[in-house]
């Protein structure tokens, strides 16, 4: 029914995987930066060259967020 989200790091090995068994709609990106051991700053490139729709690559970075808080939106 929507109100599920769940934070993804771009370096994880299933993402395709996930987003084609389970949809797009509810991946947020995230990042652990400035602490060691993060993918920073190569995140939203790893996103990027992920085998996925740019559809789904614009919701996981973004669109998600939006409407997870939407007081961000402008």
């Amino acid at each position: 029914s929507g109100p599920l989200y769940c934070s993804i790091e771009s370096d994880e090995e299933h993402i395709a995987y996930a987003v084609e068994a389970l949809g797009d709609h509810f991946f947020l990106f995230a990042t652990d930066y400035p602490h060691s051991g993060t993918c920073w700053p190569d995140g939203v490139p790893n996103i990027k060259a992920q085998k996925i729709s740019q559809q789904a690559k614009t919701n996981i970075l973004g669109e998600n967020a939006l409407r997870f808080c939407p007081r961000f939106k402008q």
